[in-house]
């Protein structure tokens, strides 16, 4: 009997995560998940006797697809389809992309799709391949190789048809409508910036490594694990690894550290106690943008890996020895990685663009800017009236409203309004297989099938960017 029951509950609770994954990824899938809840919670009455766990696990299901639900009645675009169509400009016009962010990315593609005759396009990035932040810890953690979580901007741009120009831009003149990159300036006749962000406030440090930008960033961590791998295996002395900021960012990426240093130390046979990774945040909880049930979920899952969480600490000083906090807790460490508040390029505040008090472009709800309309801004490196957070989420949903409002500009067509979500679905990976921790709205839960979610959407997002796939 004990038999029977155990199957029957992992029969249940597998159907509730398959469920999840038809209902949230697959809109035009109708399954009743409520009628499969019911049925679900009586026969935990029989198998396990009203499962605590696994009726949390049904509520979080449900409310998932009642606000998917919500914002399929609320949004009026999606990420993937169509936004532009091939009717052909009235005369020649120039688009210059600056950044290869999320946004951008679609509107590549878009343009390989649909290409608009008379229209000419630009990118200048620093970076020919550019990172999805999805997949980014897992890259970290060694789930992802590079080529998984990366794009090839330069390979879009050219099935495209589209000049890519791997150089930092240093400033744009929106009177004269030129854009300029180390000796050289090109006119525009549209531009939209998606240059993403970058931690503000850093403690400047040799031992300290801020998280964008991601190419600088790579190089340092890849440096970071061979040192780790010298000190814990070969000199026996200890490693430690500190993270400074406890939102999304910051309190993924130390999870997603420590598992790949245990690996790559275990794999050696070296001592595992000689390995200490710490968090540290100058705020009161973890996820602090999350809800309260985000919060311990992703508390006791540091706990759980032994990761110190140093709270109300504000970093002030980094050196050699490690790092000093105002209020004087002092804090060893031999690397530190820094994931605080999004900063953006100085040189933006130069432009004559508005931006706000830290810097980021200031746009309509059309995504164009309040005081230059041939100037569009995306991404972390914008400022939206009612504001969202910096997440790659606002990004990808913005991609199609901002590609379909530039070349409704240049048509001289009525342009649409981007509308954010009022909730997102944050899942945060731990660096391992066997859990992965979901917050959205007030409700939150970790399991191994969210990983499968979460994994399963991030390689969907990237595979809509395969060139191949594309042409």
């Amino acid at each position: 009997m004990t038999t029977t029951r155990e199957s029957t509950y992992q029969s249940i609770t597998s159907g509730v995560g398959i469920a999840c994954v038809l209902y949230y990824c697959f809109p035009k899938v109708r399954v009743e998940l409520n009628i499969l809840a019911l049925r679900a919670k009586c026969a935990l009455l029989w198998c396990k006797g009203g499962y605590l766990e696994t009726q949390k696990e049904i509520q979080f299901v449900v409310g998932l697809e009642r606000q998917r639900r919500l914002e399929e009645c609320l949004t009026h675009v999606n990420t993937g389809g169509t936004v532009i169509d091939q009717k052909p400009l009235e005369v020649a016009k120039h688009l210059v992309l600056i950044g290869g962010g999320h946004a951008h990315a679609f509107t590549l593609k878009e343009l390989l799709t649909n290409p608009v005759p008379g229209l000419r396009t630009t990118l200048i990035s620093r970076s020919r391949m550019t990172p999805y932040s999805g997949m980014l810890p897992g890259y970290i953690a060694g789930v992802y190789d590079f080529d998984e979580c990366h794009l090839d901007l330069q390979a879009l741009c050219k099935a495209a048809n589209i000049e890519f120009i791997q150089e930092e831009v240093t400033s744009f003149d929106p009177d004269v409508k030129t854009v300029t990159y180390g000796k050289w300036t090109i006119p525009y006749d549209v531009l939209s910036v998606d240059i993403g962000s970058a931690p503000r406030n850093t403690v400047s440090a040799e031992t300290i490594t801020p998280v964008k930008p991601i190419d600088s960033f790579d190089l340092r961590w890849r440096e970071t694990l061979k040192h780790a791998i010298s000190l814990t295996c070969d000199q026996k002395k200890p490693f430690h690894m500190a993270v400074v900021g406890g939102g999304g960012s910051g309190s993924e990426m130390v999870l997603s550290m420590e598992a790949r240093l245990t690996r790559e130390i275990t794999k050696r046979n070296g001592d595992i106690s000689l390995l200490k990774v710490v968090l540290v945040t100058r705020g009161s909880t973890v996820l602090p943008s999350h809800c309260p049930a985000a919060q311990m979920e992703m508390a006791a899952e540091l706990k759980r890996r032994n990761i110190d969480l140093y709270l109300n600490c504000e970093v002030e000083e980094g050196g050699p020895e490690g790092l000093v906090c105002k209020n004087g807790t002092k804090i060893p460490c031999t690397e530190t990685l820094w994931c605080t508040d999004a900063g953006t390029a100085k040189w933006l505040t130069e432009t004559g663009v508005d931006v706000d008090d830290i810097g980021f472009v200031m746009v309509t709800d059309k995504l164009q800017s309040t005081n230059y309309p041939s100037i569009f801004a995306a991404g972390d490196c914008a400022s939206l009236p009612t504001p969202v957070a910096k997440a790659g989420v606002f990004a990808v949903r913005e991609g199609p409203i901002l590609t379909q409002n530039i070349i409704s500009y240049l048509r001289g067509e009525k342009l649409v309004d981007f509308v954010a979500p009022k909730t997102f679905l944050g899942l945060f990976g731990t660096g391992y297989h066997d859990k992965c921790i979901a917050s959205r709205g007030v409700m939150a839960y970790s399991s191994s099938w969210l990983w499968e979610l979460k994994d399963w959407i991030d390689r969907s997002w990237m595979n809509e960017y395969k060139v191949p796939t594309l042409c």
